[in-house]
């Protein structure tokens, strides 16, 4: 177990880190790209610009993080998890992310461009800003979510049940790309008044 140690401007890209645990410490410009961090256990971790680059952090578990800025492009998070952790302006593109979980997370200004979410459950997850375009949530379920100003490209949503969800004020491009996702009837209502029409 690392306790309370410091990472900062550390490199150890590559190293075999497996099932280690991480409690507390700071990890500011820590570079863990490549590295081997199946079913590690991050909790209270504070980082800024944290590099996971390509990581294989299958089964990782994160707990009450502050990560801003981290890099998890490419990496494998397959079954990993995310609760009480802040992940404001993180990347995620083109991770793997079968059944990986986010509960009570701040991904505000996340990069999860062409990640697949398919058939997951967000709880509780803000996405204000961030850029989900090419990403698949099909079939996915996003309760207490935030998708305010969301960047949504090419995004696919058919299936999606986003009944709980603050969409804000979609423009016409973004409405295009939640078509086949499951709505309200208050939340039909809001697209329409933000499209500038009126139902009689």
């Amino acid at each position: 177990m690392f306790r309370g140690c410091v990472f900062r401007d550390v490199s150890v890209e590559g190293c075999d880190l497996s099932g280690a645990t991480f409690d507390g410490g700071v990890f500011d410009e820590a570079d863990f790209s490549e590295a081997r961090l199946e079913d590690t256990v991050w909790l209270g971790v504070t980082a800024v610009k944290f590099l996971a680059v390509k990581a294989v952090a299958t089964r990782a578990r994160f707990e009450r993080c502050s990560l801003i800025g981290a890099d998890f492009s490419g990496a494998s998070l397959s079954e990993a998890s995310f609760k009480s952790t802040r992940l404001t302006g993180a990347s995620f593109s083109k991770a793997k992310m079968r059944d990986t979980r986010f509960a009570d997370c701040h991904l505000v200004a996340a990069d999860l461009r062409g990640v697949s979410l398919h058939k997951q459950t967000l709880r509780h997850v803000d996405l204000s800003e961030a850029n989900l375009s090419g990403a698949d949530l099909r079939d996915a379920v996003l309760e207490g979510c935030r998708l305010r100003d969301a960047r949504m490209v090419d995004a696919r949503f058919t299936g999606a049940d986003l009944r709980r969800c603050d969409l804000g004020v979609l423009t016409p491009l973004a409405c295009g790309a939640l078509r086949g996702a499951v709505i309200s009837s208050a939340q039909a209502a809001d697209l329409v008044r933000g499209l500038g029409l009126q139902v009689m």
